[in-house]
């Protein structure tokens, strides 16, 4: 494939991927998502990977799967 096709297939997935969140399915925009930024990433698309994460972010967050920063506490 050319690069410019990855990339709108890349940014396809991304907004699949927020539809789903939209409409209450989290396993399908996590999926969706990650594609996403699987595809950005081999594009070295640095911001189009960024902007996954934070969709991504708003999945779990949303799903109740979010672990905060610094993973888990230790003690």
């Amino acid at each position: 494939r050319i690069a410019g096709e990855v990339a709108e297939e890349a940014y396809f997935h991304h907004e699949l991927g927020v539809l789903a969140l939209c409409t209450g399915n989290p396993d399908r925009a996590r999926t969706e998502l990650e594609t996403s930024i699987g595809m950005r990433g081999v594009l070295a698309d640095k911001s189009g990977a960024v902007a996954g994460r934070r969709a991504l972010a708003l999945v779990a967050d949303r799903s109740g799967d979010f672990a905060p920063l610094g993973g888990a506490p230790s003690g």
